[in-house]
């Protein structure tokens, strides 16, 4: 995601947010976007995988007693800064917030281009499941194999083509990636992981891919531009939709038959939400967050599951799950002193 600093510090509910340049041990989030450790230790606890296909298809995560009982030989993962392991700080030879402290300082005691002073959730599924760490695609395979695992996703990263947002005069952020740019790098990867058409089909119908969540940076573009909730609603939100759908769609036809597709976290209550782009009277009394642009995250997160199903129904020999990380955000945002903040 965009880095953006809040001038000072802000109050979402309970929760507070902070500067870079402060202790992440009590804070739920800092630099306007990132969660920290704490936030998605709580999260990924709070995570139940149901199937789309059938109401019994469930994948349980129980992080801190048991791993999960699905066998799986590597994880690939898809999106944005919420899951990326390291791209974005090789894409810029390290030259950016996240390869400094407090990045990393939490669990790794190193930056190392997650953005978070610790773990993402994709870390905490890889332990569950009993694989290491997914190593980031642009740290390049002279370090890695990508055997047991590889991750795509990019801090700044979009649903939406960059050829949409130029094509309609959206100011698009440099170093910005879509998630059909991801999948290009995942095209280009497929010969270091398998080198003939059945080996692929059998790893990758062994691994298990995670598309998302993805489409924060989608709304914060069109929001810079000033487009109206009628244009994010009629003009954005279809656009996104069709393009997770066209990505997990050709994921299928490569072979992908276990999906975890999250949808997006509540928009509006991030304070770079809040500082750029208040609405007077549109708050939430309760958690104090924007009203508006959780509404419209919401609408996403809705047409993203219709979707889903859809796709699930046309293909039965595939195992979509959706993680509704709305819902556990807003959650513990709506009590806060359960999660120890």
């Amino acid at each position: 995601m965009f880095t953006w600093i809040a001038a000072a510090l802000v109050r979402v509910g309970f929760l507070r947010v902070m500067a870079v340049s402060l202790s992440p041990s009590s804070f739920a989030a800092w630099n306007g976007v990132a969660f920290v450790d704490s936030t998605i230790t709580y999260a990924a606890s709070g995570i139940d995988f149901r199937g789309l296909g059938q109401e019994s298809a469930v994948l349980p995560l129980a992080f801190s007693s048991q791993t999960i009982d699905y066998y799986f030989s590597s994880i690939i993962s898809f999106g944005g800064s919420l899951s990326d392991t390291g791209n974005l700080f090789h894409y810029l030879h390290n030259n950016c917030s996240i390869a400094h402290f407090p990045y990393g300082i939490t669990f790794f005691h190193r930056p190392t281009g997650r953005h978070s002073d610790g773990r993402l959730i994709v870390d905490f599924l890889a332990e569950a499941i009993g694989l290491p760490f997914l190593p980031p695609y642009l740290a390049g395979p002279a370090k890695h194999n990508f055997q047991q695992g590889v991750n795509f996703a990019i801090g700044g990263g979009t649903v939406a083509e960059t050829s949409f947002y130029k094509e309609n005069g959206f100011p698009l952020p440099n170093n910005t990636f879509s998630l059909h740019d991801q999948l290009n790098w995942f095209q280009d990867m497929l010969p270091i992981l398998c080198s003939s058409l059945s080996e692929c089909e059998a790893k990758l119908g062994n691994s298990l891919f995670i598309v998302g969540a993805i489409g924060g940076n989608d709304y914060h573009i069109a929001m810079l531009k000033g487009s109206s909730d009628y244009e994010i609603k009629t003009l954005l939100v279809p656009v996104m939709i069709q393009a997770i759908s066209s990505a997990i769609k050709d994921l299928i036809k490569y072979g992908a038959r276990t999906l975890v597709v999250p949808g997006n976290y509540p928009v509006g209550c991030l304070s770079a939400s809040l500082t750029c782009f208040p609405r007077e009277g549109d708050y939430d009394q309760k958690t104090g967050c924007l009203n508006w642009l959780n509404e419209l995250t919401e609408l996403y997160n809705q047409r993203l599951h219709i979707e889903l199903q859809d796709i699930q129904h046309q293909h039965p020999h595939v195992t979509i799950f959706f993680v509704d990380y709305y819902g556990i955000i807003m959650e513990m945002l709506q009590s806060p002193k359960k999660y120890g903040f």
